[in-house]
């Protein structure tokens, strides 16, 4: 068979070469798309490219280290004092703010952050031991027992050592992490301290499985299960006494056990990430294709890349080997960030230089794609199949689409759009979903197209930033700013449900993947991730004390969606053409016109509304046209036959739509350049020493000219 690997090799040349990447290629419709590869665990970072953190398996860029800013977020091993020392880096002295800690060596960290078990400080001094335990915070967590650490609950019975004496490691084999499930219903116990949870038959057994012995205190040993029950029940010893339960999967109503539907249950939730059917007293969970089902989630081949906008870079963080890199540095003000699998893709907001860019996965071959007519892009998208680029804009209140080349770009959405923010893409479907924290907070789906609008979230909703598809559930992921919470509806914005994650402050940006939610936090300039489902698992990914991270995404091919047949390809639109909602005959496509012109009644071509406004520009014998338009990518064509060798003043007439040029060095030498043939129409002398400047009167049909030696105007 073909050895596509190469097809792959030259997507992230800076990525470690001596890594053994397992690269995924498969042929579709638009060409091949490479699942991103994945490093097996055990292999170390290239010494010429990476730094290994000391106590984990990160592999950070080099530019990373001895940046006054921690990356080993397990260790701080990047920032070490001694490391440091030897490369010369100094810690410029800074006055933090006052929700600020100053570190020892005068770097300034999120308060939060002191005594949370994570290394923040260059220095390590806001983990200092003594410090954290005169401390008397309370432990949210796991306190660890000799030396009372805190750490996180996740982090207890996850097969790696966290407290020095090892006790978040004991008694794992009895250890459920403590969730919605920890009830009756399932045949568990939660223990009275809620860090444990066990199962029935280890209750009132003679052996204490809880770490505070609840499962074997009171009553177990004097009240013996003894009492009757009906025949649909069973009888089991509580530490509160004997009760009559419900076998496993079964709910008691009216005295009787009756099989729980946890697929549509609200108070038992089976809580499978994809595909869920139901069966007497239990449940199966099963995956979409292109996902398998791995201890008990859907996981993806390969590896999911995080990319993140953090201001002044754009950076990519792979999501299992946790390689972690910059893909573009010295960026005006990044907020938002996306891929379609080739480039990534950012938009810039720094007033009076916004602009959309794209890059390739590697960091090479940077284009600013436009700039015209872009106020403050707060979200932007890529629809992969017909690669044009949709994007949120607050200060002109629209959303707004671009072909791929930047050149022709209109404004989809503007009616009742105040303060649109979040916007993300379903184009196997047609559709796509925003958010507006403006006068009317709201959650809207649309045609991509602009067709079908209708709002799905209108009531309980203050600031919904972020904004995400669970392509694998079908539900829409929203988190509200004003409330710190995550929100989750059907496609058409029914079945709505409540994600808690206590972590979660003021959410900005949020994505899905696999099983998990990711999301940047204004509060505290981190990445974190939960379950989607649960909130449980939760872990702070990445931080960037230099200030806040924006927007973030996350891409792997499997999000793309199945091989699709781009409807546009033999649409013959003569400027634009968008993805139409999916019908039965499938998926469908619209013409679209720029600003400026409109649709003819054949609905695939465009006519202008009025007269082009071009720009005329020249330097040397070199003359250009500039095509204006309110919003994109100014097209710029040269002049190549006008004939004038050194050119002195150019001014237009409208009226024959003539360039009128002057020789520099031919005095009073006039060249008429017909645009609409493309050819010189005539030249002519005028009675002048020396043309310094000219213009067209189109009212009078008459040429106005500076006489540079007489300082004369004729």
């Amino acid at each position: 068979s073909l050895d596509d690997s190469w097809l792959c090799s030259n997507m992230l040349p800076r990525i470690n070469r001596n890594f053994i990447w397992k690269s995924y290629c498969a042929v579709t419709l638009i060409g091949f798309l490479c699942v991103l590869p994945m490093a097996h665990s055990g292999d170390e970072c290239d010494p010429h490219l990476y730094f290994q953190c000391k106590h984990s398996d990160g592999c950070i860029s080099k530019a990373f280290v001895c940046d006054n800013e921690v990356d080993c977020i397990d260790d701080g091993s990047d920032e070490d004092v001694e490391m440091c020392k030897v490369t010369e880096i100094s810690h410029t002295k800074v006055e933090c703010l006052s929700d600020q800690w100053e570190c020892d060596d005068g770097q300034c960290i999120d308060i939060k952050w002191v005594c949370d078990s994570t290394v923040d400080c260059p220095d390590g001094s806001d983990e200092k031991e003594a410090m954290c335990k005169s401390s008397n915070q309370t432990c949210g967590g796991f306190l660890c027992e000799r030396e009372k650490k805190c750490i996180s609950a996740d982090s207890v019975c996850d097969d790696k050592i966290d407290c020095e004496d090892g006790s978040d490691e004991v008694k794992c084999e009895y250890w459920i992490q403590p969730s919605a499930k920890c009830i009756t219903a399932y045949s568990m116990f939660q223990c009275e301290d809620k860090k444990r949870c066990i199962h029935l038959d280890q209750v009132c057994d003679g052996k204490p499985e809880c770490i505070d012995g609840s499962d074997e205190i009171n009553n177990c040993s004097q009240h013996a299960c003894t009492i009757s029950c009906s025949h649909t029940q069973r009888c089991q010893n509580f530490p509160s006494g004997a009760l009559c339960v419900c076998n496993h999967g079964e709910e008691m109503i009216s005295g009787d056990c009756h099989d729980i539907d946890e697929c549509t249950s609200e108070s038992y939730p089976a809580h499978c990430d994809q595909k869920c059917s139901n069966s007497p007293g239990s449940y199966k969970c099963s995956c979409k294709e292109g996902y398998t089902r791995v201890n008990e989630t859907c996981k993806a081949e390969g590896e999911g890349l995080l990319l993140f906008a953090t201001g002044d870079e754009v950076r990519l963080f792979f999501l299992q080997s946790h390689v972690y890199d910059h893909l573009a540095t010295n960026v005006n003000n990044s907020s938002a960030v996306s891929s379609d699998g080739e480039y990534v893709y950012w938009a810039t907001y720094k007033n009076g230089e916004e602009a959309i860019f794209r890059a390739t996965e590697a960091g090479t071959s940077t284009q600013i794609l436009f700039t015209a007519g872009l106020g403050l892009v707060e979200d932007v998208c890529i629809d992969w199949i017909t690669k044009n680029i949709y994007f949120t804009d607050s200060i002109y209140q629209h959303i707004a689409v671009c072909t791929e080349d930047g050149k022709k770009c209109l404004s989809l959405i503007t009616e009742n759009v105040h303060k649109p923010r979040a916007l993300v893409l379903d184009s196997t479907e047609g559709v796509m979903f925003f958010t507006d924290w403006g006068q009317n907070p709201r959650i809207t789906k649309v045609g991509m197209d602009g067709s079908n609008l209708i709002d799905i979230v209108t009531d309980d909703i203050r600031w919904p930033n972020g904004l995400a598809i669970d392509h694998g559930a079908d539900r829409i992921y929203w988190a509200d700013g004003y409330s710190g919470q995550v929100h989750h509806v059907n496609f058409d914005g029914s079945n709505r449900k409540t994600l808690h994650i206590p972590q979660m402050k003021h959410p900005y940006s949020i994505d899905i993947f696999e099983d998990m939610i990711y999301w940047s936090d204004m509060n505290d300039h981190e990445i974190h991730s939960s379950h989607k489902l649960t909130g449980t698992n939760y872990k702070s990914l990445l931080r960037h004390a230099k200030g806040p991270i924006l927007g973030i995404h996350v891409y792997h091919p499997v999000l793309l969606g199945k091989e699709i047949e781009n409807p546009c390809l033999g649409a013959k639109c003569s400027d634009a053409c968008l993805l139409a909602p999916k019908s039965t005959a499938g998926l469908g496509y619209s013409c679209a016109c720029p600003a400026g012109m409109e649709l003819s009644s054949n609905k695939h071509s465009c006519t202008k509304l009025e007269r082009t406004q071009n720009l005329l520009v020249n330097s040397g014998s070199n003359l250009y046209v500039v095509f204006y338009q309110p919003m994109g990518k100014f097209d710029v064509k040269e002049v190549t036959n006008h004939r004038v060798p050194h050119i002195g003043s150019i001014a237009y007439d409208p009226l024959g739509d003539h360039i009128i040029i002057s020789n520099k060095f031919a005095r009073g030498s006039v060249t008429l350049y017909d645009q609409s043939s493309a050819s010189v129409k005539t030249v002519f002398s005028v009675d002048t020493s020396e043309i310094s400047d000219m213009d067209f009167d189109p009212f009078g049909n008459n040429l106005f000219w500076i006489d540079g030696l007489k300082k004369q105007l004729a």
